[in-house]
């Protein structure tokens, strides 16, 4: 039997499971996840990536 999935953590603040850092660790760029298994990179800040991805 597998253990649960430990929460993704940035600070205290918890984070969507699509919403991931940028793969080339760009300065507010984040990549969205898609139910679909597609991503989309886009510029925000993460206050306003967490409102998107949500």
């Amino acid at each position: 039997m597998t253990s649960p999935r430990k929460p993704r953590l940035r600070g205290d603040t918890p984070l969507p499971e699509n919403l991931y850092p940028d793969p080339h660790n760009r300065e507010n760029y984040r990549r969205y996840r898609h139910p679909d298994g597609s991503n989309k990179i886009f510029k925000a800040s993460f206050e306003d990536a967490l409102r998107i991805a949500e």
